[in-house]
This record gives C-alpha cells, structure tokens and sequence, in this order.
C-alpha cells in the first residue's frame, strides 16, 4: 500500500503514498486501459488498447521496462490485467473472452477460452489460487488459473457495460413475474424482482468472441422479439442476422418448449428480410399462437406432437403495427391488430375481417391492450391511451379518453378492471427515451375518477402487473421500479405501502390534479430502481395536462 500507479492516457505515474507530486514517469507506446501493481509495490503491469502487455520495475525514484518489452496476444484491448501475488504469473483478459496467463519467468502462456463474453474487470485472491472474472453478459465467472478451470459461475439481471455488443432484448415474462434480458453472450437471463434472484437463462443466439481486427467483422444474430404463454411452458424466439455486403439479412422464428425445467427448440423456420416476424401473441390455451409479419400476413401457428407447424395465414392491410400491436382476447376469438391510426378485429376462427376503428385521439396507435369488461379494448400511442368499445357502431361514442400524453406501454391485471399505464409528456416526445420522465398511471376502470400516479425519472419499456398484484415498470436502463401499491390498494384511491419501503411525500396539487391521493416511491434494494422523488410545479403542470 506505498506506492500508487496512475495511468493518464499513454502516461505511467508512480507517487509513494502521501506524496505530493510522482517520483517517476514513463510514457507508452499507446495508450494504457488497465494497470496493476504487485503486493510488494516492486513491479507494475501495463496493458493497453493494443493488447500489448508490459511489465516494469519500480525503484526508490524510478520506473523502468523489463525485458521481454512487449508481451503479445491480444487482438484488441486487454480491459483487465492483474499480478500474481508473488509476481510470478500475470493474467489478462479481454473482448476475445478467453483468459490469459502469462509466467514471468520463462516466458510460458496458458489459456482459459470460451468464458462466453468479453471480460471488462478482473480481480485476484490474495493466494492467487482464484481469479473473479466480470464478463459484459453480467456474468461473474470464478476461476482457477492454474488448472485453468472454472470454480462458479454467478448470474446477475443488468448486464455490465459492453464495449463489444450493444445488448438487445428487453422483456417481460408474465408467467413467472420476470424481467427477461438478452447481453453480450446471446444468453436471455430472467431476473425475479421480487426476491432479488436470478432464475434461468437461455442460450438464445451465442456468441463466441473473435480474435481478428478486421474492420468488417461478420454479422451476428441479434434477438428481436420474445413472447411467452400464459403458462410459461412454451416460448417463441425471433433473432435475425444483420445485413453485409456479402450477406442477406434473415430472421428464424423459433418455438421452444419447457421439458424438465429447461427450454429446448422443437420448431424452427427461417425467414427472409421482407417477411420479418414483427409481432407475437398466445392464445390463452398456449396451443396456438398469432405471428404478424413485416409483409402484413399473419400466421396461425398450431402445436402437435412433432412440434409447431403454421396451419393458416391471414392478409391483413398493409400497416399494421407489430410489438404490443397484436393481442388475443382473453376468450381467443377475437385478435385485435393496431394500425398507424387506429386498430382492426379479426375471427381467429374464420380469419375474416370484423370490424376496422379509427382512433385518432391517441396519435400513432403504439399498441392494444384487452380489458376485463367485454367488449372493450385499451388502444395508446403517441398522444394518448383511451378505452374503445367495440360494441358500439358510433366512433365518437365508443372512444373514452383515460390519458393524454407519449403512452409507450398499457398492462392489464388478470381481471382486466384494472390498468396501469406509462406515460410521458408530449413535449418531451424529442428527447431521448433514457433521459425521459415517466408518469405510471393506474387505473380503475370501475371507479373511473380514482386514479393513482408515480414519477419514473427514466423511460418506461413495459408496465406490468404481476400475478401477486404488484405494479411495475421496467425502465430503458433494464431496470424493475415496483411502485409502492397493489392493485387492491390503487383501487381503493390510497396508497398502503408495500413492505419497508420508505414512504415519499406527494407532489404539491397532485392529489387535486388526479382526484385522488398520489405518492412518489423508491426502493432501494439492487437491482431495484429508483422512482423519483424530486418535484417541481412544471412537472405538476405536466401531469394536469395529461390527466
């Protein structure tokens, strides 16, 4: 603990400890992303955006290289380098994702490969018996380098930061209350909020790191949607290939089922750019499922014993939204399909056609969303979420305004009477969806005037309303914020409170603005995030607005 090392780009600085000023520099060849220094404070270990590792030795007033000068393996940037306690070995690692270990006298290397995503942090035990490894897939891999095996492996819900992937895939699994994610490693991990535990994970799209510097690098799989059944036991997978110049862009569609608490593929269909799996709803039984194409043809997907095979297509109008644009009514007869400007309904029996409604009161229609009440329907987009009655021929007597406002996700409770919505202000409509303000809304669609809100300093992905009655929103920063109510709660107009989480005070004129009391929460328990409780009279203007 005497000596301190400091890197500054290209530029090495030893200080002794409590020194004003360091007693020697050294500059580098390029620049430096990972230093270490050995327990005796006698040699430091450099590693920089080359892959290129070097070893110094630290004097009383001086620094200098020790032979070899360079020791290389690297293709790209060695994001952690650690020294033995002894000094003996080095270790390194990097986006390759395979451990490296070097020995110092002698000049040896051994290799652990194939960790399942780049490294970005490494640590030492102080016998060096164990190595902990943080991959960008948010995985803490324990490992022993000298038998060059793995210890643990320890799963946590947010990815680390990713310098090689950007991760994709952000949803939410009903069956199990679970935020589902998909990293760096093509793996989707499912994160239980309520008891703070990693669940499962899914090797979906794997990915194994690659050496070259070449500047094209091949394409790979990313996923880009997720759909689960009611009871969990089936799931679809879509993950496409990005598009080169020497390869076509294509998408697989893929079913999956839960045999022996593990998911294994039973159906696969590859797909063309052109007819892009763009939506994906279960019907309630789980033994059908609705696939819309980018192409506007809707497939009906049936299951049997040798797997999942497409039984009839529907040509729907050219469009029609994907996402959380298609829902199954909780009967399975109807399907509601959202278009640009409103929504149709078609028979999941014959496949005709309906009814078509124009909605222009909530903008550029994002999605639908089936209430308890029969014959209604929750319709939200860009200016708003309102309440359709498909039982009534009129249009302007069918449509119930609930918010105004950017709504990018609307959650039913099992009952449906129940809604909770996420909203933001439509001025902020051009700003960066991470850097919103999110409003969740909840809803009783029995007692119209009691609605309750909170204040989300972040953009809303899904608003969820777990089997237990818990409200959720599952923010942009793939993070769970459990608001402070239940369903039961909510619906009664008062917040109760849920377990010891600390009770914020209301925004000044919220209560008069919404018709009810209104409470700002926070949770503090990681991976939790936090609600805001920060206030100011242009947000309140904002929520009267909306509301």
């Amino acid at each position: 603990g005497q000596i301190i090392a400091v890197a500054n780009r290209r530029r090495l600085m030893v200080w002794n400890n409590g020194g004003d000023a360091p007693f020697a520099r050294i500059s580098h060849e390029r620049k430096i992303v990972s230093v270490d220094i050995s327990t005796d404070g006698s040699r430091a270990l450099v590693a920089d955006n080359g892959g290129q590792i070097a070893l110094f030795a630290i004097f009383q007033q001086s620094i200098s290289r020790i032979e070899p000068e360079h020791m290389h393996w690297h293709a790209h940037p060695a994001n952690a380098a650690k020294l033995a306690a002894d000094g003996s070995h080095a270790f390194t690692a990097g986006a390759e994702g395979v451990l490296v270990v070097w020995q110092l006298i002698g000049g040896e290397r051994d290799f652990l490969p194939r960790l399942g995503a780049a490294c970005v942090a490494m640590d030492t035990a102080m016998d060096t018996k164990r190595v902990a490894l943080l991959l960008a897939d948010g995985t803490i891999r324990v490992v022993d380098p000298f038998s060059l095996s793995t210890v643990v492996s320890i799963r946590r819900a947010t990815p680390a930061h990713d310098t090689v992937h950007t991760p994709s895939g952000l949803f939410w699994d009903q069956s199990r209350s679970a935020l589902v994610s998909c990293g760096a490693s093509g793996a989707m991990q499912w994160f239980s909020h309520a008891t703070n535990e990693y669940q499962m994970a899914v090797s979906v799209v794997p990915r194994n790191a690659i050496s070259s510097t070449n500047a094209n690098p091949p394409p790979v799989r990313t996923l880009e949607l997720a759909a689960f059944s009611k009871s969990g036991k089936t799931m679809i997978t879509v993950d496409g290939l990005s598009s080169t110049a020497t390869v076509s862009g294509e998408y697989r569609l893929r079913f999956w089922e839960l045999r022996g608490g593990k998911y294994h593929v039973v159906t696969q269909s590859t797909l063309p750019a052109a007819s892009k799996p763009i939506g994906i709803d279960f019907a309630p039984e789980g033994n059908q499922a609705y696939v819309l194409l980018k192409n506007s043809r809707l497939g009906v997907w049936g299951s049997a014993r040798s797997g999942w095979s497409c039984t009839s297509a529907i040509d729907l109008p050219n469009g029609v939204k994907g996402g959380k644009g298609i829902k199954v009514s909780s009967d399975g007869t109807v399907l509601a399909v959202a278009m640009q400007k409103g929504f149709g309904l078609w028979s999941t029996d014959s496949g005709e056609l309906i009814h078509s409604f124009s909605t222009p009161q909530v903008g550029m229609v994002e999605g639908v969303e089936w209430t308890g009440t029969e014959g209604k329907l929750c319709v939200y987009g860009s200016n708003g979420a309102a309440i359709v009655n498909i039982m009534t021929t009129s249009q302007k007597e069918s449509i119930t305004i609930l918010v105004k406002g950017n709504v990018a996700s609307v959650a039913a409770d099992p009952t449906g009477n129940f809604l909770l919505a996420a909203a933001s202000p439509l001025k902020q409509q051009s700003q960066t969806t991470s850097r919103l303000q999110t409003f969740m809304v909840a809803f009783d669609l029995t007692k119209p005037s009691q609605r309750q809100c909170w204040l989300v300093n972040d953009g809303v992905r899904h608003a969820a309303i777990t089997a237990a009655g818990e409200l959720v929103a599952v923010t942009t920063s793939r993070r769970c914020v459990v608001l402070q109510s239940t369903v039961e709660d909510a619906s009664d107009g008062v917040i109760q409170g849920a377990g010891n989480f600390p009770r914020q005070s209301a925004l000044p004129g919220l209560a008069d603005a919404m018709g009810g009391k209104s409470t700002i929460v926070q949770k503090h328990t990681a991976p939790v995030a936090s609600a805001n409780s920060n206030s100011s009279t242009q947000d309140n203007a904002s929520i009267a607005d909306m509301l």
